[in-house]
């Protein structure tokens, strides 16, 4: 799980979480008004937060080795 506290980290640009068997994202995650890469490929993601869409300067995103996430549905959601 991705914890709440990284809200604290408002100025990050590139977050890379694979291979680290997350299987939850924090909603908070939408905070990172600055966050232009999220790697979470390799992991055991089923959904995503709806926040995920708030993330106005992601230009990637890796969300592949994820199994169980249902591509159809994460993609309508964003």
């Amino acid at each position: 799980v991705i914890p709440d506290d990284i809200q604290n980290l408002g100025q990050l640009q590139e977050l890379l979480l694979s291979n680290n068997q997350i299987s939850k994202v924090s909603p908070k995650l939408d905070e990172l008004a600055f966050l232009q890469k999220l790697d979470l490929s390799n992991n055991h993601l089923n959904t995503l937060p709806d926040v995920m869409s708030n993330l106005a300067k992601l230009d990637e995103l890796d969300l592949s080795g994820n199994p169980s996430l249902d591509w159809k549905k994460t993609l309508n959601d964003l």
